[in-house]
């Protein structure tokens, strides 16, 4: 079986939370990834299915961060990553240094919600499509020099 992992749980763990996503009838939703095996019964943890990660105990939204790097003046594009910390990979429209980026997004997120690393691109990589690729090797390929 593969998918989300449920917790059976006789009541919601969070006070006041009357979000069905989360819980219901009896089942906390963890948005983990897993798969347990059919033999030995053996969960496996495969990741989150949401862009939420914790940086220091704090919850922080990847989707969040993004949106706010990619509506900073002098951004055609961003795409936010977590690798070993946030990491948020921008193609600039215009001259923009990682200086500029780290100070105007120190004005609009909290200190443990900014990327720890910041990496400017001529052009992000796209798909055949034209969509911006989310994948963090590729996105590293694409920094390295």
């Amino acid at each position: 079986m593969t998918g989300e992992l449920w917790v059976s749980c006789p009541a919601s763990p969070y006070v006041g939370l009357t979000d069905p996503t989360r819980w219901s009838d009896g089942w906390l939703h963890t948005r983990d990834a897993g798969t347990v095996d059919a033999d030995t019964g053996l969960v496996t943890v495969r990741g989150r299915l949401d862009s939420q990660v914790s940086v220091g105990g704090m919850k922080v939204d990847l989707t969040e961060v993004e949106a706010t790097v990619a509506d900073l003046p002098g951004v055609a594009a961003a795409v936010v990553v977590w690798d070993d910390g946030i990491t948020a990979y921008v193609q600039p429209d215009g001259p923009l240094s990682e200086e500029v980026l780290d100070k105007l997004l120190a004005e609009r997120l909290a200190g443990y919600k900014r990327p720890r690393t910041l990496r400017l691109l001529d052009q992000l990589p796209r798909t055949t499509t034209g969509k911006l690729v989310r994948s963090t090797d590729a996105l590293r390929t694409a920094a390295t020099p």
